[in-house]
């Protein structure tokens, strides 16, 4: 047991540690080090005010893909941009819908259809192929051109041909008999014309409307009122009514006809060099040439040529033939091939192709 003077025991009282308690961490506001992206976490801190030296991190969560509406972004594609970061972009093919049509295909000419895509709404525009006929059968009414609309061109052309669209063998238009001052123009009927019309001129000279025939059963009219020994051009539509407009369901192609009186000739004939009896076979993928000759009705007058013999085939896809008559026979069936001069005459060739 140790005793100490008073002096000794004040002396040791001074002397007695005092315990001060652990401060408590005040912690900063959070300060972003490292930025989360879409796909990546981001990180941050805060720091002890205390001692500057306590610091503490936490995970900033990525952010995630969040994209906007698709849009269009070129003819191939649309994409969407992720609102969080531009530079992700997602890009997918169209998905176009069925499609509008905005111009009906005609025998002349090509349709155009209107396509949407169903994501973005983008548009593209796409061709509708000409409407194929036989070219001994008129057209549907529905894809066929406007009278109106075939006038335009009719009464601007400079050329003696018809416009577009023509073709013999529907309508097989000739200059039947002739005079001094008329010209009798004969046609086969159309099936489904409710009339048809004559236009012609004088060779080299516009096109004129002569005459509008509201019977659909005539075949023929005489052109009066000519001058002798010239030559004339003419060709008949056959035109239906249709969705309250006047069609053009045929076209003949122009023939040139000279009136008596001069010495101006026309032919009389078509005549075929190596065909009898207006036939001719073929074998599939094989070809043929058709030797013919225009013969004229007077060999005292000369033919001014206008244009030389012809040749149409009922299906030009199967059964095409060139400028000089030779066919080639891409497929089996029954086609038929027209021969004919500038004044109408014609020979029609049925070729079996086997």
């Amino acid at each position: 047991k140790k005793y100490y003077t008073d002096s000794q025991a004040k002396e040791e009282v001074a002397k007695e540690d005092v315990i001060i308690p652990i401060l408590e961490h005040e912690w900063g506001e959070w300060t972003e080090t490292k930025a989360a992206t879409c796909t990546t976490d981001g990180e941050e801190i805060r720091i002890c005010s205390c001692d500057n030296e306590h610091k503490e991190n936490r995970v900033i969560p990525a952010k995630g893909h969040h994209y906007g509406n698709w849009v269009y972004e070129n003819a191939a594609d649309h994409k969407k941009v992720c609102t969080n970061d531009s530079s992700h972009v997602v890009l997918e093919n169209h998905s176009w819908d069925a499609g509008k049509i905005i111009k009906e295909p005609t025998t002349i000419g090509e349709g155009e259809i209107l396509y949407t895509c169903t994501v973005c709404k983008g548009t593209k525009t796409g061709k509708i192929p000409m409407v194929e006929t036989r070219a001994d059968e008129p057209i549907n009414p529905k894809y066929a051109p406007d009278l109106e609309e075939e006038e335009r061109k009719i009464f601007s052309s400079t050329s003696d041909e018809a416009t577009n669209g023509a073709s013999f063998g529907l309508i097989r238009l000739q200059g039947k008999k002739t005079t001094n001052k008329a010209i009798k123009l004969r046609w086969k009927k159309v099936k489904g014309a409710t009339g048809y019309i004559i236009y012609g001129n004088r060779c080299g000279k516009k096109y004129r409307k002569l005459m509008v025939v509201n019977n659909p059963a005539a075949v023929s009219k005489t052109v009066k009122k000519l001058k002798k020994g010239t030559y004339y051009k003419f060709f008949v539509v056959a035109t239906a009514n249709y969705g309250g407009k006047t069609k053009v369901i045929g076209k003949s192609h122009t023939i040139h006809v000279a009136t008596k009186g001069g010495n101006k000739g026309n032919y009389k004939a078509v005549k075929l060099k190596n065909i009898k009896k207006n036939k001719v076979t073929v074998k599939q993928g094989k070809t043929f040439t058709i030797k013919a000759a225009a013969v004229r009705a007077d060999d005292t007058l000369k033919v001014s040529v206008h244009r030389k013999l012809r040749y149409e085939s009922t299906d030009k896809i199967n059964l095409p033939v060139t400028k000089k008559g030779k066919i080639k026979a891409n497929k089996k069936g029954t086609y038929f091939v027209y021969v004919y001069a500038q004044n109408g005459v014609y020979r029609r060739i049925k070729v079996k192709v086997k």
